[in-house]
């Protein structure tokens, strides 16, 4: 085998593996659930389609959830926060010290709001 021959058997190789890989290391986030179906997930109840309409403690630009979700634990006050899933780089992420408990709460203290998610620490006395 010629050195061309084997740097272009070398160069599909590798264009093969990236594309084989591209959806694992790049993948953008979604709203993995429906829009009014509440997800409990650990320590957290999630809301896709939903922000908090309260006030916010800060405002983040988040590389993905999980990292807003950090920024939330760490601030003792924070019991709840909204992301944007639909951003292509970092989201907005807003933590608030204001939460849910029952139905009518989330009716009224929650909007719909397609391409973020509503993220609460789950309590003991969160009504079913």
């Amino acid at each position: 085998m010629s050195s061309d021959s084997r740097h272009r058997h070398n160069v599909a190789k590798n264009v093969a593996i990236i594309m084989l890989f591209w959806p694992t290391c790049f993948s953008q986030e979604a709203d993995p659930a429906p829009p009014n179906n509440i997800a409990i997930n650990g320590a957290f109840i999630t809301l896709y389609g939903y922000v908090s309409k309260g006030p916010k403690l800060e405002r983040n630009s988040c590389r993905s959830m999980l990292q807003c979700g950090h920024l939330c634990l760490k601030n003792a006050k924070c019991v709840s926060f909204n992301y944007q899933v639909s951003s292509v780089r970092s989201g907005l992420c807003e933590l608030s010290e204001e939460g849910i408990a029952s139905e009518e709460e989330r009716d009224e203290r929650l909007k719909a709001m397609i391409g973020f998610v509503f993220v609460q620490t789950v309590r003991k006395d969160m009504v079913s």
